[in-house]
């Protein structure tokens, strides 16, 4: 039995990868557009504490989305990938800030996530056809 109905773990659902492909996104393109780009990283500053305040939002996100699935269908894939995913998110955002290993680890945290909510979502929708 899982947490709420499951247009609700939907909702979850999409909303936790929504997050993780944001991060990716942001990790990927922002960097490449402030390097071709001088006068944004001048006019357009980003305070590293964003990192933290996003990584606020996507380890409670992730771990309801997660959690919900576990519930339905038992398996803890899902969970070991996410829980990857965040611990790597999590080391780059307040162990490796400004250093060669930040997008590396992000880069790889968010795609674990990515995996995990797409793992978890079809784990469900099995759950429920069977």
């Amino acid at each position: 039995m899982g947490i709420g109905s499951a247009a609700s773990q939907d909702r979850i659902e999409r909303v936790a990868i929504g997050a993780s492909l944001l991060c990716l996104v942001h990790c990927l393109v922002l960097p490449i557009a402030f390097a071709t780009l001088p006068f944004l990283a001048n006019t357009m500053p980003i305070p590293e504490q964003v990192h933290v305040w996003l990584l606020a939002f996507v380890i409670p996100a992730a771990g309801i989305a997660l959690l919900s699935g576990y519930l339905s269908h038992r398996d803890i894939r899902p969970c070991l990938a996410g829980s990857a995913g965040l611990m790597l998110l999590a080391s780059a955002t307040l162990l490796l800030v400004e250093t060669a290993w930040e997008m590396p680890f992000t880069v790889i945290g968010s795609l674990a996530l990515i995996l995990a909510h797409a793992l978890n979502w079809s784990l469900r929708h099995a759950c429920r056809r069977g």
